[in-house]
């Protein structure tokens, strides 16, 4: 009886939120990122206990989620630190408050947040970027096992904001602005847009975008990357094998 406005796919599970904001998750709970009950498969939607959600994110172990508009929860897996809450212990059962005391995520209200491999990212009104977890590339350097600003180190992303953030498998991208796409990768993989090098950089060419800006739903999977122009035709990048 509930109608789903926003879903996210994980490694081996699912979580998606109702247009009234509850969080719900379902598949594999071998790290209790559906669950805190016992672990397994759930083959149906299980009600995450939380307030609202503005955004829920399945990682590849672990779930993330923006609740109440202002506070970043996570739980499941931790082993690498990508719960964010300060350990790195092997499970988190329940959903977890993402407290970064000094950071800009407990100041100004979170705006995305992206689950993916062992790391989180999360997006705050300004545009900030702040990640934890097993990073390797310039997001996150090693294991950080509390929120981070990006960029952990120089890199192109020095004194720009983002206006989206997505994760690309093992890589993310993000606008800087309304007509400028950028991946940066986190290991060493057949990423979108990358040559498979750790930490590289790399804007997403527009050229012959016929629409024009803006640009919208910028999204990124393991080997391909799509984005539509303002025309709502759709350009992809990456391995192409599919089309």
């Amino acid at each position: 009886g509930f109608a789903f406005e926003q879903i996210s796919s994980g490694g081996t599970f699912t979580c998606a939120a109702t247009d009234h904001r509850r969080p719900f998750c379902w598949g594999s709970n071998t790290n209790h990122q559906v669950s805190p009950s016992a672990r397994g498969s759930y083959d149906e939607p299980h009600r995450i206990d939380t307030g609202q959600v503005s955004e829920i994110s399945a990682g590849f172990r672990h779930t993330g989620a923006v609740v109440e508009a202002t506070d970043i929860y996570c739980w499941g897996a931790n082993s690498s630190g990508q719960i964010g809450n300060g350990t790195k212990s092997r499970l988190v059962k329940e959903p977890t408050l993402i407290d970064s005391p000094g950071v800009g995520l407990d100041n100004t209200e979170p705006e995305r947040v992206q689950a993916l491999y062992d790391m989180t990212c999360a997006m705050d009104a300004a545009g900030v970027a702040y990640c934890w977890g097993d990073g390797g590339a310039w997001h996150v350097a090693g294991r950080v096992l509390s929120p981070k600003p990006v960029p952990a180190e120089p890199s192109p992303l020095d004194g720009q904001t983002l206006t989206d953030l997505t994760d690309a498998g093992f890589s993310w991208c993000g606008m800087t602005s309304p007509t400028e796409p950028v991946c940066w990768s986190e290991g060493p993989f057949d990423e979108p847009w990358y040559g498979g090098a750790r930490g590289v950089f790399r804007d997403v060419p527009t050229d012959g975008m016929t629409g024009g800006p803006p640009l919208s739903s910028l999204e990124a999977g393991t080997e391909v990357g799509c984005i539509l122009d303002a025309a709502g035709l759709a350009y992809c990048w990456g391995d192409g094998g599919a089309w």
